[in-house]
């Protein structure tokens, strides 16, 4: 069995491929940081302590010196993997550092799909304070105010929204970069400029999530619909149903085979009902939380990667099956905000009670590894009760 290593243990992902990669008999290594971390605490992996991200040389030298193989959970750690692949000893698999760049950086992806015809929301890149004054006359309202990507920035929240003209050159700021910036600005050199996007109306009710892994010879992938997110508005997908979207699975496909994808991917699109189009909102080069809508539903992606080392490939294949992605202890939470920022409430209501009471894939608590449950909860409460004012407004706002 395989020396396997899977970074960011806070995230959902890594104990999902922690546990399904350690059941397998892998010796499995969570890698962070920090002990103190859901991952860290499963029966299926051990603690590997590595350099913060932020220490780019250390944590590079680190990353290089690694034997087994690698598997990167956040983007950071794909930026990492990526832009360093030529020094590793780790085996790792990822799509083309161009491709991964593309991933990781709005603007690139935007520039492809408007290159490929693949929808993609309006969004402009100013690269000045008075190139936002410009923007701020001519973009409809409301808008986004975006990072144009999450590596090497210190990220508070997703973005936010603003109303008017006056409000987004007030609360427009430029992002400092915190770590490997001469290395980032090689690639983006205006990444410290937040984009502007337009919100597409009825964007909440219409996001969706194409998630799967690609081999040399065919794609394997699920659709699912983002039903809830914490916070309710501009965050991550905490409740996430399959469905049967076979309009929106041609555009995904256009956008992999076009950039030459290899391995795990995430890609987040909205409906946008003005022109009937699938708009491209983001797209992750790696595992995501969602990645367990894949895996309780057929397609077991921490498998399918380990395989393909061994040149194992797999034909085409869409997914469409019945049981829904759930982070529980986030849902509860973020359920009033949910449900206050919902247009069609019996619609939300519906989907509550099918996402409780249906079958169900939870993102952390497991009955045969019930130790990083009990962590979540931990840092969850004592994240709110040091915060409690962040957290009101997060239902309140939406933001």
């Amino acid at each position: 069995m395989s020396r396997i290593i899977i970074s960011n243990a806070d995230y959902p992902s890594t104990l999902a491929s922690a546990r399904i990669l350690g059941k397998k008999g892998h010796e499995v290594f969570v890698a962070d940081s920090k002990r103190f971390k859901i991952a860290c605490y499963s029966r299926f992996a051990k603690y590997l302590e590595c350099p913060s991200f932020s220490d780019s040389k250390q944590y590079s030298d680190w990353l290089v010196k690694q034997q087994g193989y690698f598997f990167p959970a956040s983007d950071v750690a794909v930026w990492y993997a990526s832009s360093r692949r030529k020094q590793m000893k780790a085996k790792t698999i990822l799509p083309s550092e161009k491709t991964v760049n593309i991933c990781l950086f709005k603007d690139k992806l935007d520039a492809f799909c408007r290159e490929n015809d693949i929808g993609t929301p309006k969004t402009y890149f100013p690269v000045s304070y008075s190139d936002v004054k410009d923007i701020s006359r001519k973009v409809n309202y409301p808008c986004l105010i975006k990072h144009r990507t999450t590596v090497g920035i210190v990220i508070e929240k997703k973005g936010q929204v603003v109303f008017s003209p006056e409000e987004l050159v007030s609360k427009y700021r430029k992002d400092a970069l915190a770590y490997d910036s001469a290395m980032i600005k090689k690639v983006c050199p205006d990444v410290e400029w937040p984009m502007i996007q337009e919100y597409v109306p009825g964007a909440k009710e219409n996001m969706f999530n194409t998630v799967g892994i690609c081999s040399r010879d065919g794609i394997r992938l699920i659709v699912g619909k983002k039903l809830r997110q914490e916070p309710p508005k501009l965050g991550i997908g905490i409740c996430t149903t399959p469905i049967k979207n076979m309009d929106l699975i041609p555009q995904a496909k256009k956008l992999l085979i076009k950039s030459g994808y290899l391995g795990p991917f995430s890609m987040e699109c909205i409906y946008d009902k003005r022109d009937r189009r699938y708009k491209v909102n983001d797209m992750n080069p790696r595992i995501t939380g969602v990645m367990q809508l894949a895996v309780a539903n057929g397609i077991n992606i921490p498998e399918l990667w380990y395989e393909m080392f061994s040149g194992k490939t797999f034909r085409d294949e869409v997914v469409v099956g019945d049981t829904v992605y759930l982070r529980m202890l986030a849902d509860i939470l973020y359920l009033p905000g949910n449900f206050l920022h919902s247009r069609d409430k019996i619609s939300f209501l519906r989907y509550l009670l099918k996402s409780y009471l249906g079958k169900k894939q939870l993102a952390i608590f497991s009955a045969s590894d019930i130790k990083p449950s009990l962590v979540e909860l931990v840092m969850v409460l004592r994240n709110k009760i040091k915060h409690p004012i962040r957290y009101i407004k997060e239902n309140i706002t939406g933001e």
